[in-house]
């Protein structure tokens, strides 16, 4: 069974919840106080899970941001017209390989020899 030290376990927990505390003092940072009063800083370590979630949130957005710094609306048009195109071209050639795959002709099965008809080996032949 597990050794349980209450102390360590406390230890643990303070340290998460500074953690989540730390966490949304930077989300607050970044979106100009929204999560200020809500039950994210209220109750930090209960909300763990959906801190985590929205910072990672966050980072992709961020990201995707990244993508487009100092670029035209043209050029971010042109872009995200390629990333379509790439990704619907993607999707065609899988497509066309699941059809394909779908459209093969079955091996044909080999003819029976002369010599071996009705032999025994042959389980598609009635048994006397």
């Amino acid at each position: 069974m597990y050794n349980l030290d209450s102390n360590k376990i406390d230890g643990v927990l303070k340290s998460l919840g500074n953690a989540g505390k730390n966490a949304v003092a930077a989300l607050n940072a970044m979106t100009n106080g929204e999560f200020k009063g809500s039950a994210l800083e209220t109750d930090p370590l209960g909300n763990l899970g959906y801190i985590v979630r929205t910072l990672q949130n966050a980072k992709d957005q961020a990201a995707i941001n990244a993508q487009f710094a100092g670029k035209t609306p043209e050029e971010i048009t042109a872009i995200q017209e390629q990333a379509r195109a790439d990704e619907q071209a993607a999707i065609q050639a899988k497509f066309n390989e699941q059809l394909a795959e779908m459209t093969k002709e079955p091996e044909p099965e080999p003819e029976p020899d002369e010599e071996g008809a009705g032999s025994e080996d042959d389980p598609n032949q009635p048994q006397n």
